[in-house]
């Protein structure tokens, strides 16, 4: 696990090929006989739409006695339109350490069948991700994006050789594209156990022939990219495969129980989860003034998040993508990746007598780990499991170690008692020694997840405006204020609160700003004063007063072509009231009625307050979503509640001048 959306292991990237004697290499103006096949299939009319189509996708994995992986992989695309260009790529991630890359090569058959080899000045090797200090992930790659032509079709062959401790392998039959054939082979020795469970999709029966097991897809539609859609992880056809050996002398993993896992992963992180004197003494001189638990743990959270993330990927074929380093050295350095940070602050926490677990996640997709396939695969990410005592937020019960709180160190803008939006509901495995390691996390209810608006307006005669808006957030929707945030300097920041107040107000001035990213209870709080001229609408003796006065809730999805794919919601609460202050000689002639809708997904209510004092307006809205996944066809409830939240926020409240 080396941080964030990150998978390093070979086997999560590179997954599994048919065992293939297919001749490699083309001369000039030939291409190998596979993809001249590939490249003479039609493209069905129900996929003439879309900006390219995978006519072959095929991968295989020849795995010898010792426990080596011979692979190779072979795709075909058609590009279809100017955007369809971006998939005229060849890349294949391989680690230094357990891997070599044999052969890669790539070409594109153009019209009458002439082909053209990609040149050895298109073949580029980089690290796998920019930034890290050391990192033996890297990809090979031929990118043809700048050649290839509409119409064309775009082929790449790479053969590698893998030797690592995990027998695990993951083939995603589609990318959003449309896929015409997909097709994954494991060829393992007569006496391992190949057992296999497919993901999105019906169980996929494979075609045996002798040791090799085929499993193949055809004709599979592309993934649109439609408004609250599911990540694309939990949509696409996906098959997990475990080659088991029954000699202990292949050095290889792959597990059929969780806790089996578990214990792997225990033992790779011992050494390294051991505190030194340094890692006790700085621990110590973080919390030594702080009498409550609680409060050293929050000091302790709050150091580990500000140092650096940076990764250092050494050894992960032996293990080392799920291995951290040792405490002492993360200290040290003052660098790591979410592994280093995660288990330095078990060391510092066990240190001060607080137990500590690490805890491996899936931090972007949370059905994505799946409890029938027990496999280091599934993960990602790592964070930390804090025995819970007093502290409130995402907690979850163990049989053996009790209440456990759940805690992103590698997240900076999540405080402790909260958790990443994108990690609730998923799977997670505690490394520990201990039965019942899979544990799912909690989701946190909607209340958690809130804004809190107040809006004091001043109104006057000639319709103009002059406001100030508090806003504090927690939760996810603060995590989200607190990234933008922190990412901007302060005029950009300052141009984009500008933008969203002039939405609603195109002549408001933001005069005054100032944000607070995180007060004393978790929140994100800005405060800002603005100002418009004109706002309200004169009719004669007559002013329409529009009392939305700043949006910053969901906007109405624009798509109304047929659904395909399942609409994903998030919990979520918005709170606002608007204070109007009316000038004197302006009363309040007629108001809008109230507004509620209650739908099994979300509520949302408007309405002006009957009983404001004198001379002033009150307008309460709040909307309430519930984490839902609806089907395809309830996209278009989805569509009119937000249509209906729109026009509520259009109505415009009538005010009439009495004096002369």
């Amino acid at each position: 696990m080396t941080g964030r959306d990150r998978r390093w292991t070979l086997g999560r990237a590179c997954t599994a090929v048919v065992a293939l004697t297919l001749a490699t290499g083309a001369h000039a103006g030939h291409a190998p006989e596979w993809l001249e096949r590939a490249a003479a299939v039609s493209v069905p009319p129900a996929d003439a739409h879309a900006a390219a189509v995978n006519l072959l996708d095929e991968q295989a994995v020849v795995l010898d006695d010792n426990g080596t992986a011979h692979l190779v992989r072979r795709k075909a695309v058609r590009v279809l339109s100017a955007e369809g260009r971006s998939a005229a790529i060849a890349w294949i991630p391989y680690e230094t350490s357990s891997a070599k890359v044999n052969d890669i090569q790539a070409w594109i058959l153009r019209p009458g069948g002439h082909a053209q080899e990609m040149g050895s000045d298109r073949n580029l090797d980089m690290a796998l991700v920019n930034g890290d200090v050391f990192n033996e992930a890297r990809i090979r790659s031929i990118v043809a994006t700048d050649q290839i032509q509409v119409g064309e079709t775009f082929g790449w062959e790479c053969r590698l050789d893998q030797r690592s401790m995990l027998r695990e392998f993951e083939w995603s039959f589609q990318d959003a594209l449309p896929s015409l054939c997909s097709r994954l082979t494991i060829d393992a020795p007569s006496s391992w156990t190949v057992k296999a469970v497919a993901f999105n999709h019906a169980p996929i029966e494979p075609l045996k022939r002798g040791t090799a097991w085929t499993w193949e897809l055809r004709d599979l539609p592309g993934i649109p990219d439609e408004p609250m859609r599911p990540p694309i992880t939990s949509l696409i056809p996906r098959l997990a495969v475990s080659a088991i050996s029954p000699s202990r002398g292949v050095p290889s993993a792959a597990f059929e129980q969780w806790d089996s896992l578990a214990a792997w992963l225990s033992d790779l992180a011992a050494v390294p989860s051991r505190p030194d004197a340094a890692v006790t003494a700085k621990a110590h001189a973080l919390t030594g003034s702080l009498r409550a638990r609680d409060e050293k743990v929050r000091a302790v959270a709050r150091f580990i998040q500000g140092i650096p993330y940076a990764s250092i990927q050494m050894g992960n074929g032996r293990g080392g993508g799920y291995q951290p380093h040792p405490s002492g050295e993360v200290l040290t350095r003052y660098y790591g990746d979410c592994k280093d940070k995660a288990n330095l602050m078990c060391c510092m926490l066990r240190s001060l007598g607080i137990p500590a677990y690490l805890v491996a996640v899936y931090s972007s997709d949370r059905a994505y780990v799946r409890e029938d396939w027990p496999a280091a695969q599934q993960f990602n990410h790592c964070i930390v499991a804090v025995a819970a005592d007093s502290l409130r937020g995402p907690i979850v019960d163990h049989p053996r170690l009790g209440q456990l709180l759940l805690f992103d160190p590698t997240d900076t803008n999540t405080p402790l008692g909260d958790l990443p939006i994108e990690e609730q509901g998923g799977a997670g495995i505690l490394m520990v020694r201990e039965p019942g390691a899979l544990i799912r996390l909690p989701i946190l209810p909607a209340e958690r997840n809130r804004m809190e608006r107040t809006n004091e307006v001043t109104l006057t005669p000639d319709g103009s405006i002059h406001g100030t808006i508090r806003e504090r957030s927690w939760g996810s929707v603060a995590t989200l204020e607190r990234s933008f945030f922190q990412s901007l300097s302060a005029a950009p920041y300052r141009d984009r609160v500008q933008a969203w107040v002039a939405l609603s107000a195109p002549r408001a001035v933001v005069s005054g700003l100032r944000a607070e990213p995180m007060d004393s209870t978790g929140a994100f709080e800005l405060n800002l004063e603005y100002a418009a001229e004109r706002y309200a609408q004169a009719m004669d003796r007559l002013l329409l007063l529009r009392p939305t006065f700043v949006e910053r809730w969901e906007e109405v999805p624009s798509s109304d072509t047929p659904r395909t794919t399942p609409v994903d919601i998030e919990e979520q609460t918005c709170r606002e009231l608007t204070k109007v202050h009316l000038p004197a000689g302006v009363t309040v002639d007629e108001v809008p009625e109230a507004v509620h809708l209650e739908t099994s997904f979300g509520s949302y209510r408007w309405e002006v307050e009957s009983n404001a004092p004198a001379g002033e307006i009150r307008v309460r809205r709040e909307i309430r979503m519930h984490r839902a996944t609806l089907a395809p066809d309830q996209y278009p409830a989805v569509r009119s509640f937000y249509e209906r939240v729109r026009a509520a926020e259009q109505a415009r409240i009538v005010l009439a001048k009495t004096g002369g």
